[in-house]
């Protein structure tokens, strides 16, 4: 055999010589954020609860932002649930971009125009095009801090519109069929127990179902021996829909009364803090009435149901006192 001592050897000078330092260093950091990558893909795919944040920060110090906002685009054009979390992580990957405590405020209002072509692609249900839109105008919107954080508003905007489309495709799993019309002003009224979470409460909203599923134990209860939430309902003459909601005890309720005319005055229904958003979306969920329909409302309303409708619901329940409904 071969004798140690006869082998060739090299000093560790000619070793440096012989290796590209910066090529091998280039290369082992272009696998790291190959793997980082890679690892976002499947987390979104899988659904799993894994926090991304410190890759993306790492992506952004290092300079691999655009790699890392491509994957995030190509990933944004399935599943509504995973293409809203995409969303979501670029506006994430936006707010890197504007550094910590730069540009203002995550929340804010995203409604500037130059995003508007974006949404209503998604609201048309062309996701494919409504991503390459957004990822489009983002390019405009990258030199500044303020302007970063904007663009992650209007990121997670686009998100909040898929996430609304994707718990409306319940739908498909509702029959809702036509009932026996009911004389002019006659009521019909329901009533039902408040819900009081036992444990997981809020796990089953979106985005955090979608991410990571959610599981709510709950129990049905009675308040002061009597079902603290309620609606009724009655047709009438005239070929409109007023919203009546009311909250609060009985000494110090709140009533809120809307008065529907046309179908632009339901379109704000996904819209939580409009004048009877709750009811409105009830109306628009049920079909009651087709927002995007060229049937003007009154002409819906007399079709379906002879005039209008004349909706009702309260809730006795104390203000903050957690309970469900």
């Amino acid at each position: 055999s071969l004798d140690w001592r006869e082998a060739w050897r090299l000093s560790l000078r000619d070793i440096l010589i012989l290796t590209d330092q910066q090529t091998e260093l280039h290369w082992r950091e272009e696998l790291f954020f190959n793997v980082g990558r890679r690892r976002a893909v499947d987390a979104l795919q899988g659904h799993t609860d894994l926090s991304l944040l410190p890759s993306f920060r790492a992506a952004v110090l290092a300079g691999q932002q655009e790699e890392l906002l491509q994957v995030l685009d190509s990933g944004s054009s399935g599943d509504l649930g995973v293409a809203a979390r995409c969303l979501a992580c670029i506006a994430d990957v936006l707010g890197c971009l504007a550094g910590e405590g730069k540009g203002g405020l995550r929340s804010g209002p995203a409604a500037n125009p130059s995003w508007a072509p974006a949404f209503k692609l998604l609201e048309d249900g062309n996701l494919p095009a409504g991503v390459q839109e957004l990822a489009n105008q983002r390019k405009h919107w990258l030199c500044r801090p303020d302007l970063l954080v904007r663009a992650a508003r209007h990121y997670e905007g686009a998100g909040q519109i898929l996430l609304r489309k994707a718990v409306m495709s319940a739908r498909e799993f509702v029959f809702i069929g036509q009932g026996e019309m009911l004389p002019m002003g006659e009521w019909q009224e329901v009533e039902c127990p408040a819900r009081l979470d036992l444990s997981g409460g809020w796990s089953d909203t979106p985005p955090i179902a979608f991410e990571h599923g959610g599981l709510v134990i709950n129990v049905a209860i009675k308040v002061d021996g009597k079902r603290p939430i309620g609606a009724r309902v009655r047709r009438v003459p005239e070929p409109h829909l007023l919203l009546v909601s009311t909250s609060g005890e009985a000494a110090c309720s709140i009533s809120t009364e809307t008065l529907c005319e046309d179908l632009t005055d339901l379109e704000d229904y996904c819209q939580p803090h409009a004048p009877g958003a709750l009811l409105k979306a009830v109306c628009v969920c049920s079909e009651l009435v087709c927002v995007s329909s060229p049937v003007s409302l009154k002409e819906q309303l007399l079709k379906h149901w002879g005039g209008g409708l004349e909706i009702h619901s309260w809730s006795s329940l104390p203000h903050g006192s957690g309970l469900g409904k």
